[in-house]
């Protein structure tokens, strides 16, 4: 069975060069708090058009006052582009020609990055997921932390490939991230590490049920599902848990794709562009459908991941568990601007096959389920076995409840038995670094009992959503994670 381990890749926006742009819905647009001085010049703009002689309605005087600005101002210009383009949706931005040179020249260059994926907020780019393994879960960073800084510079108002081509770079080297988690900012400096292609993996759960896990949709993440059905396939396995938590999404072709493995014929998803009323259909012409799946979805479910749940749950071919999904359905265009400046711009919405709207919605899933985060109950691991020492080779009940808490610290000690192996003696010489311990490889003494006290203050991650989709094809879940939210 192919080892479930979660991997980095950046997520990336489908784009479709359009030369016109619509108006945006009132409801689409960002909110934007207004303050007390732009509430007083609305107020005087608005006193004016009354008392004013001559007629004049107020968006041709304050068209006007920004003309009078830039004329006197034209150093403004970037300034007032920018104040335009955050006026619309968070996925509408502005850029400089420095800027989009410092962008292009990132994506060319880059090598490393730290291992999360990032969802656009009215504020801040966010961490949707952070990756098992990498290097931003080693560091602390956190499902849900707001990028304040990156390396001292302001983040405010930046989008996800701003921002992400300025945390990735030389593997090796540091990138300084301010966070504000809660309403506390916090700064964590994390090592670049070397970025892997893989966004799927996938693996058994039971004797007859397989567990797919999508991180994203790259350009190959379709070749790779295959791969993984064509496993499932030469086991008779048609019971999948499809798993599309924390998944911020990517190339909608690709999402596409996997959507034609499950979905029923008929659509999947439309596109439509409202600057020139354009309509063009993603459809699937499976006749049957071979496997039964329930899918897991969650608040950072987003994108191209949300095409593929809502023909999932539309179509029939899925229930859907977990929680409201993110609610991102909309395309960008990149567009060249006077002066080697660019733009980005809404153009165009995805409608579900049942024909709903779900930009700033997202869906709602079948059974709505939370997870919670808890201190970690002792007794769910036993009673801890002291011994002088446990090293490779031994055998016996208390290597079986060292492992159990080895894996409630975050590490991988292999098989859940009574046999110290190699993936044990590691994860223990990995645990004793960590814990400023003699790094031997031996779970002595005074190692059993640092990782005993360690784990009594240890908050973790009951994954109730996990649960019920084990519970659907008739399993119970056993496992924990590390919490992360």
């Amino acid at each position: 069975m192919k080892k479930m381990m979660k991997r980095f890749v950046a997520a990336l926006l489908a784009l479709t060069v359009v030369f016109t742009v619509p108006v945006l819905a009132e409801d689409n647009l960002k909110y934007i708090p207004e303050s007390a001085e732009a509430e007083f010049f609305n107020m005087v703009a608005s006193d004016l058009v009354q008392l004013y002689q001559f007629d004049i309605a107020k968006d041709q005087l304050l068209t006007r006052t920004l003309t009078n600005l830039l004329n006197n101002n034209p150093e403004a210009l970037d300034t007032f582009l920018r104040a335009l383009f955050n006026s619309l949706d968070p996925y509408s931005e502005f850029y400089t020609p420095e800027e989009y040179e410092v962008m292009m020249q990132s994506l060319e260059n880059v090598t490393g990055g730290i291992g999360i994926q990032m969802t656009k907020g009215p504020q801040y780019v966010e961490v949707a997921n952070v990756l098992d393994g990498s290097t931003a879960l080693e560091a602390g960073v956190q499902v849900g932390d707001k990028i304040v800084k990156v390396d001292g510079e302001s983040m405010v108002g930046k989008g996800t490939e701003y921002v992400g081509n300025k945390v990735r770079g030389e593997i090796g080297t540091d990138v300084v991230l301010t966070l504000l988690r809660g309403n506390e900012e916090i700064e964590i400096a994390v090592t670049r590490g070397e970025l892997t292609n893989s966004t799927v993996d996938y693996g058994l759960v039971g004797e007859d049920v397989g567990y797919l896990y999508i991180v994203s949709f790259s350009s190959a993440t379709d070749s790779e599902v295959e791969q993984a059905l064509a496993y499932f396939d030469s086991l008779g396995i048609t019971k999948i848990i499809l798993d599309l938590r924390n998944n911020p999404g990517g190339y909608v072709d690709t999402a596409v794709n996997v959507a034609k493995y499950f979905v029923p014929e008929g659509t999947i998803v439309t596109h439509y562009t409202k600057y020139n009323d354009h309509t063009e259909e993603y459809r699937s012409e499976l006749k049957e459908t071979k496997y039964e799946l329930v899918t897991l979805v969650n608040e950072y479910t987003a994108s191209a991941a949300e095409i593929l749940a809502s023909a999932l749950q539309d179509s029939g071919a899925s229930k859907l568990i977990g929680k409201q999904t993110y609610g991102k359905a909309v395309t960008q265009a990149m567009l060249g601007l006077y002066g080697g400046r660019m733009c980005k711009v809404t153009s165009g919405e995805y409608i579900t096959r049942n024909g709903k709207k779900i930009n700033n919605i997202g869906i709602i899933p079948d059974e709505t389920v939370n997870n919670r985060v808890v201190t970690f109950d002792q007794t769910n691991a036993g009673t801890m076995k002291y011994a002088p020492s446990y090293q490779e080779g031994d055998s016996g009940e208390g290597i079986y409840l060292a492992k159990l808490r080895l894996e409630v610290l975050g590490y991988d000690p292999g098989a859940r038995n009574e046999e110290f192996d190699e993936s044990m003696k590691y994860a223990v010489i990995a645990y004793q670094e960590d814990a400023g311990l003699e790094a031997t490889g031996v779970l002595n003494i005074n190692t059993q009992i640092c990782m005993e006290g360690d784990v009594s203050s240890q908050q973790v991650l009951i994954d109730n959503q996990a649960a019920a989709a084990f519970d659907y094809f008739g399993l119970t879940y056993t496992g924990f994670m590390i919490a992360e939210e």
